[in-house]
């Protein structure tokens, strides 16, 4: 078994996000390039778990690194929807700042950041079309109906033979350019370079 220096944890929404995740991780190499990290995805199964279930599995985890590896730094990476916190809502689900102060109690974390997908994470998707229609079997339309990213997921998911979208959808993720769509993620995904160096 080969030591780890750190860990970096994606705390995450849902299946959907978690594949995403973890697809994004080994096409960007992370766990080949960085072998002296342990690379962990948590899905919490709903946005609002996050104070409560994210918390506890997060704990869980540092606990069986620590016994794996001694007490090594852990980097969490919180990752959910800009729309969680619309101005629709009144009662936002979780609060970051609280939770990260949580997170933050374990003496092994050593830093806990956001990844925050504009508006929803098929926004993201979203952004290379072209291989959503390509995994769809359908030509690329000039518009798509629908007010979020969930809905205009479902618009073209609706002209193909695919079915329905649903949040548990993760086939078409191997036809996503994913240089294209974790563009809007550059600055944060930049601090596991970051995080690699100051652990070399």
């Amino acid at each position: 078994m080969r030591l780890k220096k750190c860990a970096v944890v994606f705390i995450v929404e849902g299946k959907n996000d978690k594949d995403f995740y973890e697809k994004t991780l080994d096409h960007f190499g992370c766990k080949r390039n960085y072998p002296h990290i342990d690379f962990k995805v948590i899905d919490i199964s709903g946005v609002g778990n996050f104070k409560g279930k994210g918390k506890r599995k997060f704990d869980n985890h540092v606990e069986n690194l620590t016994k794996k590896y001694g007490e090594i730094p852990v980097y969490a990476f919180l990752c959910y929807d800009k729309d969680v916190f619309s101005d629709r809502r009144q009662s936002p689900p979780f609060n970051f700042d609280d939770l990260k102060k949580e997170l933050l109690k374990s003496k092994q974390t050593k830093g806990v950041e956001g990844i925050v997908a504009v508006e929803q994470i098929e926004d993201w998707y979203l952004i290379d079309i072209d291989g959503i229609c390509k995994y769809l079997g359908i030509s690329k339309p000039k518009k798509i109906n629908g007010a979020t990213g969930v809905k205009k997921m479902e618009e073209l998911f609706k002209r193909s033979t695919k079915g329905a979208y649903t949040k548990s959808e993760t086939n078409f993720l191997n036809s996503l350019n994913l240089y294209k769509v974790t563009s809007k993620a550059k600055t944060q995904l930049k601090k596991i370079e970051d995080i690699a160096k100051t652990h070399t």
